[in-house]
């Protein structure tokens, strides 16, 4: 990722502006659990998993950073079940549609 950064970073067209990511789904039983279908009964321990991924992309873009010397500045990470931990790991870009409009039909 860091070349690909750097190469197209140094393009006169081209602006990289952000880093975005969302925490990989997690098993709950036998499904997959996506995050963004959090409810207040979701477990602490899940929801701690969430924001370590969240505190990874955090450090990945601070390293991309500084090995590429792009200035990277936006972070987007947090949909509208997880969003409250994205912003307490640095996200400047969260994704909330479905707290605003509801859920998809």
């Amino acid at each position: 990722m860091l070349i690909l950064l750097k190469k197209t970073g140094i393009k006169k067209r081209i602006y990289l502006m952000s880093i975005m990511g969302v925490p990989p789904p997690v098993t709950v039983g036998s499904s997959p659990f996506h995050f963004w279908i959090f409810s207040y009964s979701t477990s602490m321990a899940l929801r701690e998993r969430v924001r370590r991924s969240f505190a990874m992309l955090r450090a990945l873009a601070e390293d991309a950073r500084l090995r590429t010397g792009l200035s990277l500045p936006v972070l987007s990470m947090g949909m509208s079940g997880d969003f409250e931990s994205a912003i307490a790991e640095g996200s400047t870009m969260v994704r909330i549609g479905t707290a605003l409009f509801g859920p998809r039909t």
